[in-house]
């Protein structure tokens, strides 16, 4: 349980890091990797919450 809480975690803020690095790259811009990192660490404990939430059910 406790690995699968740490992988929607961390999945979250990769994936946000990539996009993110990835618009940086294609519009030269560096604003998007913080941005993305912020909403994939937001979406990660969105994630977690709703994981909890099924849990206790």
């Amino acid at each position: 349980m406790i690995k699968d809480i740490a992988f929607e975690l961390v999945s979250s803020i990769v994936i946000g890091l990539i996009v993110g690095y990835i618009l940086a790259k294609h519009f030269n811009n560096n604003i998007f990797i913080p941005i993305f990192f912020i909403l994939g660490v937001i979406s990660g404990f969105y994630r977690i919450y709703k994981f909890v939430k099924n849990i206790e059910q």
